[in-house]
């Protein structure tokens, strides 16, 4: 296995520090490596908390919201649009289409319309 230079540098640095000094890292070391696993252990414990939850209560509200889903779907009201039907599709083209008329015969009509009806208006 090869080392990289980051490694050799910390072996030697550890090869340097008196035996009180490795000591006192070594213990550092542990320390860390002991609070990193009581936090494992806690988001374990929490992960089984959450589970346990979700199987108890999970497929009752999944069951709740399909039921209300079927029962929001059997109680639309004629007079509702709703936003991914046909009718919609359409009404969506028919506005596109009239926005688009209006976008060219509004600038065409000041342009060049109302100037010939000014000047006809000031001639009688």
């Amino acid at each position: 296995m090869v080392a990289s230079d980051e490694e050799e540098k910390r072996a030697g640095i550890f090869l340097k520090m008196t035996p009180e000094e490795k000591d006192e890292h070594i213990k550092k070391r542990w320390r860390t490596v002991w609070n990193l696993a009581q936090g494992v252990v806690v988001m374990l414990r929490l992960k089984e908390v959450v589970m346990t939850k979700i199987s108890l209560f999970g497929r009752q509200l999944l069951a709740e919201q399909l039921n209300s889903r079927t029962v929001r779907e059997q109680k639309t009201c004629a007079c509702i649009i709703m936003p991914y039907s046909k009718f919609k599709l359409g009404w969506n083209m028919l506005v596109i289409l009239l926005l688009l008329y209006s976008l060219i015969y509004v600038p065409v009509q000041v342009a060049f319309l109302d100037l010939d009806k000014a000047t006809t208006d000031r001639e009688k």
